[in-house]
């Protein structure tokens, strides 16, 4: 056993209290060490998730600016209504808008679109029955160009003989 405890260079041994304090600081060095390696990485971890967390609430933030821009229907004139699944086009009946057409029934709606349809403006309107509310056809209409704010009028006919209604079923800028 004698051979394992060390001799110094001037051929001194280590006594064995000497050697429990070199392990011991040692061991200390380790745990600090590895303690502080673990602070560290937890000072890491602890910033990428805040971070993280600042990237997830700008996010937020910039969905709910969004929304409030798509849902904002400050600028939707007097007599119009906003479109429900796109609020930046809006609408009106026009009863008072005459057609050209023949013994037809027909439907004049004015338009109207916040940034403008530069690739135009669709409607379609399905034709239903009125007394059992049945639909029975659909007529559409579009046209080419709507700029910002600018109105326009999309005129829906049928040939369709009976009591019947229209009923808007789809509004949007292409």
């Amino acid at each position: 056993m004698s051979n394992l405890i060390p001799e110094s260079n001037s051929g001194q041994t280590v006594s064995k209290r000497s050697l429990i304090i070199a392990l011991s600081v040692v061991l200390t060095l380790i745990v600090v060490g590895v303690g502080g390696y673990t602070i560290h990485s937890n000072n890491v971890k602890a910033e990428k998730e805040a971070i993280r967390a600042e990237l997830a609430l700008k996010a937020y933030q910039e969905e709910l600016e969004a929304e409030r821009i798509r849902n904002d229907v400050t600028w939707v004139p007097s007599g119009y209504t906003a479109w429900s699944d796109d609020k930046s086009v809006a609408y009106k009946w026009n009863n008072n808008a005459g057609s050209d057409c023949y013994d037809c029934s027909y439907w004049n709606l004015d338009v109207i679109s916040k940034n403008g349809c530069y690739d135009g403006i669709y409607g379609e309107l399905n034709i239903q029955n009125k007394s059992s509310g049945v639909v029975i056809s659909y007529t559409n209409d579009s046209l080419n160009y709507l700029g910002p704010l600018q109105p326009g009028r999309l005129s829906f006919e049928t040939y369709i003989d009976g009591s019947i209604t229209g009923v808007l079923t789809e509004l949007n800028c292409r």
